[in-house]
């Protein structure tokens, strides 16, 4: 069963809007080829599950970690947005996973120690060239790398908008979130305030996110999560991401095996601005 730890979450109508007489701000992502951003992630979940057929019960517990550190070298570029990326993974980067009483086990991260290019294809599809056969126990590393291409743009409203406003982002966060056939994601972002930091101009989003996912034997998985973010306005680029969420999991009843259960996860991202490769001669 698929583990949602960073985009997962609770569906939402709408979220109140402030004056238009505010100051207004376009944020837009503006990644140039050859930057290089360094990308520090940690997820974490908790999960329980209760598996029911022919009147047996079998519980399952599970606590994972992930830790991905890695250097990425932006390759090609389509509207600000990265399409192609070359990363490469910190051998630092591990799993661990802990099954019920069983003691912890800490792996490397499938990745760890390797370089590898990352496209996102015209369906907004992303792959990279790893070379070998990924265990499907490791998917989440996949998932984890190939989520480093998302375009931050997915965030930003594309009019501009004061302190206070709110805007929703399900379809464009939904072309990057692997949706299967009758999967549904909702979510809005708001902006909850711009502040020179540093002397940079910085803003704090907040998305709230709802999502419905129908895994294997029917089962669905309902996750809400909340992600503040901390976004340099110039770059366009998200610096800082927080996440909080909670899934539940349950089947039809006519179904002959039963899953019920919940978790929780978090999770923490954090990009160091990028430093300048080649750039063009005139920038908008």
């Amino acid at each position: 069963m698929r583990r949602v730890i960073l985009l997962a979450a609770v569906l939402v109508a709408s979220l109140c809007s402030a004056a238009g007489a505010d100051e207004k701000y376009l944020i837009h992502e503006k990644v140039h080829e050859g930057d290089k951003l360094l990308v520090e992630m940690t997820n974490n979940g908790h999960f329980k599950t209760i598996s029911t057929a022919s009147g047996q019960s079998i519980t399952n517990e599970q606590h994972v970690k992930q830790f991905l550190k890695a250097t990425m070298t932006i390759l090609t570029v389509k509207d600000g947005s990265a399409t192609a990326a070359r990363v490469e993974v910190d051998p630092s980067s591990y799993d661990i996973d802990k099954e019920g009483e069983q003691p912890e086990e800490k792996t490397s991260c499938w990745y760890a120690g390797k370089t590898v290019t990352l496209r996102r294809a015209p369906d907004e599809k992303v792959s990279n060239d790893a070379k070998g056969h990924l265990p499907e126990s490791r998917e989440i590393d996949q998932q984890n790398l190939n989520d480093l291409l998302s375009p931050d743009q997915d965030m930003f409203s594309d009019q501009p908008v004061a302190v206070g406003d709110s805007w929703e982002v399900s379809d464009k966060l939904s072309k990057h979130s692997d949706l299967n056939h009758g999967d549904k994601l909702l979510a809005h972002c708001k902006l909850d305030w711009v502040k020179t930091i540093n002397g940079k101009q910085m803003a704090e989003l907040t998305c709230v996110c709802g999502l419905i996912r129908y895994e294997e034997h029917n089962v669905e998985e309902d996750d809400e999560y909340t992600s503040v973010m901390l976004v340099d306005v110039a770059a366009g680029q998200i610096v800082k991401a927080d996440n909080q969420g909670t899934v539940k999991f349950s089947t039809p009843p006519d179904e002959a095996t039963q899953v019920t259960g919940d978790g929780e996860f978090s999770g923490h991202c954090e990009v160091l601005p990028p430093t300048s490769g080649p750039r063009p001669a005139t920038q908008p």
